[in-house]
């Protein structure tokens, strides 16, 4: 084969190789000997598995001289076939930016599944992982619910009323549960039974925040018994605490007394400064409301006034749009300096 037929070949693109690499194989192999192989590269479409089996086939070429010339074309193969994919994405993203300056959608990507990370080394230890956060989510309880449930089902009414001592008490486990039954009524009832009872006794833990140590305590008040209602054997046992959450919004208007004084020689008076943040008629506290009610509550303006007017405060709508207008020189400064 000369140069020519090696540049036409290397032309006609992966699948006129491939097909060449065939035919010469063909050739080389005696007729019958790997069948099996040569039917995979009927189909020169897929060229990776292609590829693969021609790796295995050139090992029986008997030929010496056929042998260097297909490991040439299998290079030019491989060769194309990274030129073609590279080009086939480079097409494709030429393609999308066409479309996204024309307005429309590129080709979608689509991301591969991957398994999420995690802490979990091995299947068993996953199983044992998903085993406790189950246990951990539930518990039993027969209840008054319960009860009646079992009922429906026809439990014995004596067998139900024996049960109902367990109505008080909770249980972290299944086992814990079975054992109090079986205290209760007895192994042989249990395991007739024990199906329904742990099946209407199993219930869904919530998951709760605790919320008494997120609740700031403003003050501490303490509550006696009234000592008349007590008889005299009655030993004081410490305190029951019991957190109770409020809100109290009153006005806070001030009237400040400014100390004033004359001076004849300098022709000045001299003023008690406000405290800081007393500026006007409006404290500061009203000042910074009306930023968190419109920016914050969605308040509009008419509802900000009706807030203020139920608590007798003098103020206008021409003076809360002013602050929601004017006045927010301080926040833009911050937002620079951030």
């Amino acid at each position: 084969m000369n140069r020519e037929e090696n540049i036409h070949i290397y032309a006609s693109g992966p699948d006129a190789v491939i097909d060449f690499i065939r035919q010469m194989i063909e050739k080389s192999i005696p007729p019958c000997q790997n069948e099996s192989q040569l039917t995979l590269l009927t189909k020169p479409s897929d060229i990776s598995k292609t590829l693969e089996g021609i790796h295995r086939d050139i090992e029986n070429l008997t030929d010496p001289a056929t042998k260097p010339v297909i490991s040439i074309l299998l290079n030019l193969v491989e060769k194309l076939s990274s030129d073609y994919s590279t080009l086939k994405d480079e097409v494709q993203r030429l393609k999308d930016m066409i479309n996204h300056l024309k307005g429309e959608q590129g080709k979608p990507r689509i991301k591969a599944n991957t398994n999420r990370v995690s802490d979990v080394s091995s299947e068993q230890e996953r199983k044992q992982a998903a085993t406790s956060e189950a246990e951990n989510a539930e518990g039993f309880k027969l209840s008054k619910n319960s009860l009646l449930k079992l009922r429906e089902h026809r439990i014995p009414s004596e067998i139900i009323d024996r049960l109902q001592a367990l109505s008080t008490h909770t249980y972290e486990t299944e086992a814990d549960f079975v054992n109090a039954v079986e205290s209760e009524i007895g192994d042989e009832l249990s395991k007739e039974h024990i199906p329904l009872l742990v099946k209407y006794a199993r219930y869904r833990k919530r998951k709760r925040k605790a919320k008494l140590p997120q609740i700031k305590i403003d003050r501490e008040e303490f509550c006696p018994v009234d000592a008349a209602v007590l008889p005299k054997d009655a030993v004081s046992k410490g305190y029951q605490e019991k957190t109770v959450q409020d809100l109290i919004i009153k006005t806070d208007n001030v009237k400040f007394h400014r100390q004033i004084f004359y001076s004849a020689s300098l022709k000045k008076t001299y003023l008690g400064p406000l405290p800081q943040g007393y500026k006007g008629d409006y404290g500061p506290h009203i000042n910074s409301d009306i930023i968190s009610m419109k920016y914050v509550n969605n308040m509009s303006i008419p509802k900000s006034l009706e807030f203020y007017r139920n608590f007798n405060i003098s103020i206008s709508t021409s003076y809360i749009s002013d602050r929601l207008v004017n006045h927010l020189e301080v926040f833009h400064q911050e937002k620079s300096a951030l």
